[in-house]
């Protein structure tokens, strides 16, 4: 089940010690921390982080990872671009805030060093995601092959079975559930379909050479 889909459904909130934890294990590739505090690791639940007998130890599920960001916060993460680790847009100061807070986002000036959220709305700061939101949304930390063929704002076609192509704009990278943001063009689109969207990686081609 893709983690954008069970986003939408996370209602349960995470009490300041289970947040701690389930941080923790975005870190080590969703491994809760041995050394936590007994009783926290007792009460995050098994829909949070399930039993691996055979690992041995308890790794974040989807639905876990969902409860770490609310799905506006999740999305934006999703949407970063991943060359430059640059935010899209902006978002709310209680959201940047929490992002910051939790360490998945980082207040930076034209310099790239860090800044207190207080000074977002300076001129040349941007908010650019970390390593552990990343980690958290399945996004590759390096550029992976698929980079190399399709790099960020390169034109692609999008084919699905049954449909003709269409030629789409690649906003980013393969992400964890195998899907790739794109920005699908053309003049005769509505505009649901214009909008950005994640697309199966599979589903895209090397747009046609002009000769």
């Amino acid at each position: 089940m893709s983690v954008f889909t069970t986003t939408a459904y996370t209602t349960d909130k995470l009490t300041p010690g289970q947040r701690r934890v389930m941080l923790a294990a975005v870190d080590e590739d969703g491994r809760l921390p041995d050394g936590a505090n007994q009783r926290v690791l007792n009460n995050i639940s098994e829909s949070w982080a399930r039993t691996d007998t055979a690992a041995g130890g308890r790794f974040l599920t989807a639905e876990g990872r969902a409860a770490l960001a609310p799905l506006g916060r999740f999305s934006l993460l999703a949407r970063a671009n991943p060359e430059t680790g640059s935010l899209p847009g902006t978002t709310g100061h209680s959201d940047m805030l929490a992002l910051v807070r939790d360490g998945l986002a980082v207040l930076q000036d034209s310099e790239g060093r860090p800044l207190p959220v207080a000074d977002r709305w300076e001129r040349g700061n941007s908010l650019r995601i970390t390593e552990r939101g990343r980690r958290l949304v399945g996004m590759p930390l390096t550029a992976p092959p698929f980079a190399e063929h399709h790099p960020v704002g390169s034109w692609a076609m999008w084919k699905r079975e049954g449909e003709p192509a269409r030629p789409v704009q690649i906003l980013g990278w393969p992400l964890a559930d195998g899907t790739v943001r794109v920005l699908p063009s053309g003049t005769r689109l509505s505009y649901a379909a214009s909008m950005e969207r994640p697309v199966p990686a599979e589903q895209l081609h090397p747009a046609p050479q002009a000769s």
